[in-house]
């Protein structure tokens, strides 16, 4: 087939199928080879020492995000020693902020802390037991996912299974079954 005829044959497929196409035998083809037994390879992967802290919305002091810049940025494969669920929901102004699917997903990667759809479940994925917070989440979020909901924002509430919290968000521990929200407000300039 000469190549200006597959580029034709390309051209009438959804972009979306042809992106599957070529990211899915690329994925099969990082496992095949790998063992269960052992845990997964490493990744090459440029990545900073730590973790900058944020800047604060809120004009208070920040706390930092727990470092662990390098298992943020590992690709899952092969078995996983933890797999949980974190449902978050967050309020702005009193309305409904959707949880992107694809948070923590990028071609040719899974992160340990992700969505597959809109329904809020953050999944976290890891194949060792990593102590994971909420800001974590927003970290990927924010480098893998395009996803910064807290930009802008200042959180006024946080709710841990039904029960206000006083407690800082980013440092809140991400475990199984665990019900989050947060209500945020948007910051008005002066």
């Amino acid at each position: 087939m000469s190549f200006c005829l597959l580029l034709a044959y390309f051209r009438r497929i959804h972009p979306l199928t042809l992106g599957l196409l070529l990211v899915f035998p690329a994925l099969i083809s990082c496992n095949i080879g790998q063992t269960t037994a052992g845990p997964p390879g490493p990744i090459s992967t440029t990545i900073s020492p730590s973790i900058p802290t944020p800047a604060s919305h809120d004009g208070t002091a920040s706390t930092p995000i727990n470092p662990i810049d390098k298992i943020l940025a590992d690709c899952i494969r092969g078995e996983m020693a933890v797999h949980i669920h974190v449902r978050l929901t967050i309020t702005v102004d009193g309305r409904p902020l959707p949880i992107p699917p694809g948070v923590g997903v990028t071609p040719g990667c899974i992160y340990p802390l992700h969505t597959h759809n809109d329904s809020g479940v953050i999944h976290i994925e890891h194949a060792s037991w990593e102590a994971f917070n909420l800001g974590d989440f927003f970290v990927i979020g924010r480098r893998w996912g395009e996803f910064d909901p807290i930009a802008g924002m200042q959180v006024v509430r946080v709710w841990v299974n039904g029960e206000q919290r006083s407690a800082d968000y980013r440092t809140l521990p991400l475990t199984d079954g665990l019900d989050v929200r947060l209500d945020l407000v948007r910051l008005t300039s002066a």
